[in-house]
């Protein structure tokens, strides 16, 4: 029974008190807006909601800058929060939390400031960062005219005209941190890989030991070569490929993979040597008399019939194997003896001739002498 009193007490005094509050403020809703005040005025044409009063204020969320941090993305803009953690009325704008207002007892303190990146690329992105306790306000300046009030700027495509120190200074309402911290920065210029190949030769005969070297730009410390051959990956990862096994119109590359800081166009394709390959011709000659027994003194032309001689042939005739004659197809003498051995070297001017100089066959002669005829008469008795 006294718990049941209790109830009906309490029920009543909060009936009292409800009563009592709506007396003193009057919602009044209008197709312009909501006001909330204690006189029953209407909104102001400008605003959703109107809130006035003559003893209250209004209590927006209060949060650590943890729990700030921690709000489920994405955050929508104007996002209006009062962060415990730095006594700062803070609203969310261009991806960051920005201080409308803030209370303070002292200057910011522990100021730290570091780049994503000290030695980035040209062209790269780095984001600055800046951290102090208490801080409200920042300013960074840096190389190349650059400057930015947020916390955390990014620096996009960034030059070498971008290289050097950024100040970051943190502030508050009650001063300024009395440490200016730095991030130094340090831009590499981009190197364009290229490539370039020669060949010891690009005519040649079939089996021919044909080197091809490679020359790079800016390949760094250790880049890789893969050599093709037709388009067909061949070799070993070396600047140099050596074969004797090309074919007529094969075609040569190199493909590099530069390790340089800040290569750019890595993996590169060198130019392209398209080979010339003749196939070998072997080089022969054979000889022929216009007789072969004969008697002394008789007129003999040798004539020599050459094959891959080239279109300018050497010849060498031998008599006994001493040279005789003249750099000539054909060899003339009425000097020769009795078993006689005539023969000729041909040295051949064909492209990729093989077995040159070539020695023809050996022909014997046959020299039988002169006899002197004559004739004697007798009578009989």
């Amino acid at each position: 029974m006294a718990k049941k009193n209790l109830f009906i007490i309490v029920r009543s005094i909060t009936y009292v008190l409800l009563t009592f509050y709506f007396s003193l403020f009057t919602f009044n809703l209008f197709s312009q807006g909501i006001a909330i005040n204690a006189t029953g005025g209407e909104a102001n044409n400008s605003a959703m909601l109107d809130v006035s009063g003559p003893s209250q204020g209004v209590l927006i969320n209060r949060m650590t800058t943890t729990e700030r941090n921690a709000i489920t993305t994405p955050i929508p803009e104007s996002l209006l929060i009062f962060n415990t953690t730095t006594k700062c009325l803070e609203f969310y704008v261009n991806g960051d939390w920005q201080a409308i207002s803030c209370g303070c007892t002292n200057a910011p303190t522990a100021v730290t400031a570091f780049a994503s990146l000290t030695s980035p690329c040209e062209n790269s992105t780095i984001m600055l960062t800046g951290i102090a306790s208490g801080a409200t306000s920042w300013s960074w300046t840096g190389p190349n005219g650059f400057a930015s009030t947020l916390q955390s700027p990014a620096i996009s495509n960034i030059t070498t005209a971008g290289a050097g120190v950024y100040s970051l200074t943190a502030s508050n309402i009650c001063g300024t941190a009395t440490a200016v911290n730095t991030a130094t920065v340090t831009v590499n210029s981009n190197l364009t890989v290229s490539i370039g190949i020669a060949a010891t030769a690009t005519t040649i005969c079939t089996g021919t030991s044909v080197t091809f070297t490679a020359t790079p730009t800016n390949g760094g410390t250790s880049p890789s070569y893969q050599w093709k051959l037709n388009n067909t990956d061949i070799g070993t990862n070396s600047p140099t490929y050596t074969t004797t096994s090309l074919a007529n119109s094969d075609k040569v590359k190199c493909v590099i993979t530069s390790n340089a800081t800040c290569a750019t166009g890595s993996p590169a394709t060198s130019n392209e040597i398209t080979m010339t390959v003749n196939p070998n011709l072997p080089a022969s000659v054979s000889i022929a008399a216009t007789a072969t027994t004969i008697c002394s003194g008789t007129s003999v032309t040798f004539t020599a019939t050459p094959t891959n001689g080239g279109s300018s042939p050497s010849y060498q005739w031998k008599l006994n194997n001493a040279d005789v004659g003249t750099n000539a197809t054909t060899y003339t003498t009425t000097s020769l003896a009795n078993t006689d051995k005539v023969k000729c070297v041909l040295t051949s001017n064909a492209t990729c001739a093989t077995g040159s100089p070539a020695t023809s066959n050996e022909i014997t002669m046959t020299v039988n002498p002169n006899l002197t005829a004559s004739v004697s008469i007798a009578a009989s008795p």
